[in-house]
């Protein structure tokens, strides 16, 4: 049987039971192992069952303090340090090496994006959608509203957001111990913040109805809510709290900041509400009085009674607000860091909750909020409404099934799925070259470039620059190219058996060049039905009888509309979309020396042949 090697950073509730649903729902098609560095919640793995390597260096609880710090933006924040980063590493290498894992499904435990590509082992990395490549490409317009109520609301929103989207693409915050272990363990640097985030495939946690981006690059996928369901049943306290006023559900997950979560509880001092709080590790070792409307409780399973609140006020942790969201509760969200910021406001504008920053936290603002909760019924029917939807999307078995379908439907890794998908024919000059003066043919193109010719070719060719998905280098292809809606596509005339095709699929961001330069760019798969229907009709335009006699022949697909649909799965044509991330360099024009040198050597040849042969005519005149 094969193994999958479970790696959440234990020191997050959220994330380690995330995992533990995964591999829950995996039931018996693997063997699901985990390994962790000894944080809080690693306890919860052995619980569920599961068997875990406990690695070194090990957490202590002020090292683990210091990384939740770090992940809030907080001040006394200490990332990991290099050697902390090759020694992490190190260590997984070995545990990789004595239990040889199919693949490694992680959420944000960052030295695994080192080591799992040292070792060669598949990463399957399971996230929510802020922050990534994707989301920043989306170009968000929320900065401005995460920041009302700040000391810098005051600034235009649209400068805001150009401001934050650009650092967001660019930033290399959190690369340095990451590149250093990657060079020492021979592994291709990270060019961004966002670089890290991706997987060799990424699910995103998320659903689209949320994020607002429908299409996602080669290798991701939506799978939906992950959230902790926690073994047990609620107190019998809870079952027996008076139901005479408003239930309030207030958490404020692993991440929570102390002073925070005191200030939030104390508001709740002399209202008319019933408060049930999960905070009791979090107020362990302060000395507050907790108000008498209060009911403090330790960790509770949250799906059961997340549905009993009228209302919920939580930190924004994705697992607690898609616990509220699939319980239908509308909510509060004050965000802790960023992330967080971006779950709760997708729910807000979605209308079934309501966003604070925590720097424009004050009793009237937080009293006020969950007032308009209680009485506005918008907000409750919108929480139906996405409870109904998330239904559709049960994400641990999205993963466990994208899992099956990629490590066990197919014979490795590596072929990808290759062996069961429609093997594509031979026909005319899409015949595949595996070499000789065929594949000279499809390779020579690109020194034309070189020699200058790129304005010439790029009226009918594009370019692609792409990063090898083994060496981290650029590789460089021209393809045929077409325009539809201001954007160019280009089709993979091999489908995945071109070595390009796959480069992007590892990594979608691609530097294209055409007779009108350069641009950055990352691709997206055509899959919409009349998307490609009419990039067909475009198609057609410029050779139709090469479409229908060559390409469609080759796919074994009719000439029809329905069959093409219905095979759609055998068509591989992308999309550009411009992009503001770090891109493979472009191709220059470094040759063109080679003309006037060309130049020179006829002009000599030239004149070499016209002395000879005036010699000559003297020669035979002197006879």
């Amino acid at each position: 049987m094969k193994t999958l090697l479970f790696a959440p950073e234990t020191l997050n509730i959220a994330e380690t039971t995330r995992m533990i649903e995964i591999a829950r729902a995996c039931g018996d098609d693997f063997h699901c192992e985990f390994f962790g560095y000894g944080g809080e919640y690693e306890y919860l793995i052995g619980a569920a069952g599961f068997v875990c390597h406990s690695l070194t260096p090990q957490l202590t609880p002020q090292r683990a303090d210091e990384l939740m710090k770090a992940d809030r933006m907080e001040r006394g924040g200490k990332m990991f340090t290099i050697d902390e980063m090759v020694e992490r590493v190190r260590s997984e290498l070995d545990l990789y090496a004595q239990i040889k894992p199919t693949a490694v499904v992680i959420g944000f435990t960052l030295s695994t994006f080192v080591s799992a590509r040292a070792a060669g082992v598949p990463l399957v990395s399971v996230n929510p959608f802020a922050l990534t490549g994707p989301f920043f490409q989306a170009s968000p317009t929320m900065w401005g509203e995460m920041l009302r109520g700040t000391p810098l609301d005051w600034l235009p929103e649209g400068m805001i957001n150009r401001a934050i989207n650009a650092w967001g693409r660019r930033t290399k915050a959190w690369t340095k111990p990451m590149n250093a272990a990657a060079k020492e363990f021979g592994v291709r640097p990270f060019t961004s913040l966002t670089d890290i985030f991706r997987g060799d495939y990424t699910l995103v946690t998320d659903i689209p109805q949320l994020t607002g981006v429908p299409d996602l690059p080669a290798n991701w996928r939506y799978v939906g809510p992950i959230y902790a369901k926690l073994e047990g049943e609620a107190p019998p306290e809870i079952a027996d709290l008076p139901r005479d006023r408003p239930i309030i559900y207030f958490a404020m997950g692993s991440s929570a900041n102390q002073d925070v979560l005191v200030r939030v509880m104390r508001m709740f001092a002399g209202q008319p509400y019933t408060v049930i709080a999960p905070i009791k590790r979090h107020l362990a070792g302060l000395d507050v009085t907790v108000p008498d409307n209060v009911h403090v409780f330790d960790w509770l399973p949250a799906h059961k009674v997340n549905p009993l609140a009228d209302v919920a006020v939580l930190h924004g942790g994705q697992g607690t607000v898609q616990t509220a969201c699939a319980s239908g509760t509308p909510f509060l969200g004050i965000g802790l860091q960023p992330e967080q910021d971006i779950n709760v406001l997708q729910a807000a504008q979605f209308g079934s909750a309501l966003h604070l920053n925590r720097y424009a936290l004050n009793e009237e603002r937080v009293l006020t909020a969950v007032h308009r909760l209680l009485t506005e019924p918008g907000f409750r029917q919108k929480a139906a409404e996405l409870r109904d939807e998330l239904i559709n999307w049960p994400g641990a078995a999205n993963v466990a099934a994208f899992l099956h379908e990629k490590f066990l439907a197919t014979p490795t890794p590596e072929e990808d799925g290759m062996s069961k998908e429609f093997q594509q024919k031979d026909v005319g000059f899409l015949t595949y070259p595996t070499g000789g003066w065929r594949l000279a043919v499809f390779k020579w193109p690109v020194q034309l470039w070189r020699l200058g010719l790129g304005p010439l070719l790029g009226r009918v060719f594009v370019l692609l620059t792409t990063t090898g998905r083994k060496s981290g280098l650029p590789r460089r292809t021209l393809t045929e190219y077409h325009q539809m809606n201001g954007r160019i596509y280009a089709p993979s005339g091999f489908g995945r058996r071109a070595q390009w095709y796959r480069n992007i699929e590892a990594d979608p961001r691609v530097t294209i060049q055409t007779a009108v330069g350069a641009q950055s760019v990352t691709d997206v798969r055509v899959t919409d039905d009349q998307e490609i229907l009419a990039l067909l009709r475009v198609m057609e335009k410029k050779d139709g009888k090469m479409m229908r006699e060559i390409y469609l022949n080759a796919l074994d697909i009719a000439y029809d509309d329905d069959d093409i649909l219905a095979k759609k799965d055998r068509i591989y044509w992308l999309r550009f979309d411009p992009t503001d991330e770090p891109t493979p360099p472009p191709l220059p024009a470094d040759l063109l020396w080679v003309w006037p040198m060309l130049a020179v050597t006829g002009l000599i040849k030239l004149a070499l042949w016209r002395t000879w042969r005036t010699r000559r005519a003297g020669r035979e005149n002197s006879k």
